[in-house]
């Protein structure tokens, strides 16, 4: 096991990357900025096909260009290397934001499901849904739990009347309990 002082160690160095990746990000936004100023009082458009942000040993911290459907994206990176943020597209054109663990997987969702309406989905350390909040088929709010294992075991919305339900479920999705 690692003695207080190391993890502190670790934490103090950890920190020291993190505020130069801030400061360089900074910098390179307060040049791009820079550059484009004219002394007309209006700017010109950067045009490049991608940014890169890298720490002291050139390892990527963020990213922005061009996501692999066409759209713009945005990615970061922890000290690790692993991608734990990505804001981009889906493939129908809306917005999404997918938040990773440290181990890069997936914990958070945020987006539009098929029609168009806000979803969000939590997933476990191990990448499986366990909780989404949404709208069903009419627009109605709606919020489902599952198991470790991603087995809905509960929701909770709105019926066809527009009042509210909450349904618990057998993990082969049988209704077994249900209070109007």
């Amino acid at each position: 096991m690692n003695s207080l002082e190391e993890r502190v160690l670790r934490l103090e160095s950890s920190h020291r990357r993190w505020r130069r990746a801030a400061f360089g990000l900074g910098a390179v936004l307060l040049c791009t900025v820079a550059m484009g100023a004219r002394l007309k009082g209006h700017t010109d458009v950067l045009r490049v096909q991608g940014i890169e942000v890298v720490n002291d040993q050139g390892e990527r911290l963020v990213w922005i260009g061009q996501g692999s459907l066409g759209e713009g994206a945005m990615e970061t990176y922890n000290n690790r290397g692993k991608r734990v943020t990505l804001i981009a597209a889906n493939e129908r054109g809306d917005g999404l934001l997918n938040i990773s663990n440290n181990d890069a997987r997936r914990v958070f969702a945020g987006g539009a499901n098929d029609r168009g309406d806000g979803l969000l989905e939590v997933f476990n350390s191990n990448g499986v849904p366990v909780s989404l909040v949404g709208a069903n088929i009419r627009g109605d709010g709606l919020i489902n739990a599952a198991n470790k294992r991603g087995k809905w075991v509960s929701a909770m919305g709105a019926d066809k009347d527009g009042d509210g339900v909450v349904e618990t479920l057998t993990p082969g999705q049988e209704v077994t309990g249900k209070m109007p």
